[in-house]
């Protein structure tokens, strides 16, 4: 919704300076202090522009006639009507850069929050998996000196004397135990 308002009041500025420019180029054709100054620059302009143009010509600049003094305060005139035009577009363009770097700089730094919590959120699940691993690691070792007792008292138990059922009649009579003669 900002981006429109911005277009257009850029499209504004850029329309309201045209006038305001035309009034500048009145104001400097009529104010006696800059046609004083202006004379010696647009001859020097004209001079610059002309000698630029006979060279892109293929041709050697010779004498460049000078401008008559109206001619020349409408030559300055033009300038400075051109240069504010070009220095307001400069800063609408310029403010629009500004206003985009922002937005982007608004976005790289929601980017990079997100990154952060993220990896947060990364290093917290990778911790109560190692967690889980040796409570896991814990948990066989505990089974396995479990085991390995269980198996220790059936190891001891069947180097005992051999444990008779209740329905083995070698229990209840010695003469049929192992050491009777037949």
């Amino acid at each position: 919704m900002v981006l429109p308002l911005i277009k257009v009041g850029a499209l504004f500025v850029k329309q309201a300076v045209k006038p305001v420019a035309a009034a500048i180029k009145e104001y400097a054709k009529n104010n006696p202090r800059f046609r004083g100054g202006s004379i010696a620059f647009a001859q020097w302009w004209h001079r610059m522009e002309v000698s630029i143009q006979v060279r892109m010509m293929g041709h050697e600049p010779r004498a460049i006639k000078q401008l008559e003094e109206t001619k020349a305060v409408q030559v300055a005139a033009d300038l400075l009507a051109e240069a504010f035009v070009f220095s307001v577009g400069m800063g609408v363009l310029l403010l629009e850069w500004r206003h985009s770097k922002a937005k982007e700089e608004a976005k790289a730094a929601r980017i990079d929050a997100t990154l952060a919590s993220m990896r947060t959120e990364l290093d917290i699940i990778q911790n109560n998996i190692l967690a889980v691993m040796r409570a896991s690691e814990m948990k066989e070792s505990v089974i396995k000196h479990q085991e390995q007792r269980i198996e220790d008292n059936i190891a001891r138990r069947s180097q005992r004397e051999p444990a008779y059922s209740w329905l083995d009649p070698r229990r209840y009579l010695p003469f049929f135990g192992s050491d009777s003669t037949a």
